[in-house]
């Protein structure tokens, strides 16, 4: 089953010339392989990611790699814990300065929140990024 996302991403790994965007570009498409509840090829992806991320030793890919580890969590079993990922993807990608990974990562912890009832926090975490 192939997304207009996945061919999207497909088509840009396949285009990336810097490794390391490569690996940025594969951890998007993990979270998308994720959401579209390919838990086994989102988790091999994740493998992969973890494997790459000791070599590369990059924030944003160690960033990339909690929310993709979350969001398996999340579409597999509404684990608790997934919130703690997506919380450390925002640490790190607000120390790095990393807009779109800080809104991503907000935008999972406020879904979180919804889905625990705990409209205060969901409105945190919408605040949070709305600042």
């Amino acid at each position: 089953m192939a997304s207009r996302l996945i061919e999207r991403l497909d088509l840009a790994i396949a285009a990336a010339t810097d490794p390391l965007r490569r690996e940025h570009l594969k951890a998007e498409r993990a979270g998308a392989l994720a959401r579209l509840g390919l838990l086994a090829d989102a988790r091999f992806a994740l493998g992969g990611l973890r494997t790459q991320n000791q070599r590369h030793r990059d924030a944003l890919l160690a960033a990339w790699i909690h929310p993709v580890d979350g969001l398996i969590d999340h579409f597999e079993s509404i684990a608790p814990g997934a919130m703690d990922k997506f919380q450390r993807a925002y640490d790190l990608a607000e120390s790095e300065r990393h807009a779109p990974m800080q809104a991503l990562a907000a935008a999972w912890l406020a879904n979180c929140a919804f889905n625990a009832s705990d409209l205060p926090a969901l409105s945190r975490y919408c605040r949070r990024w709305s600042r």
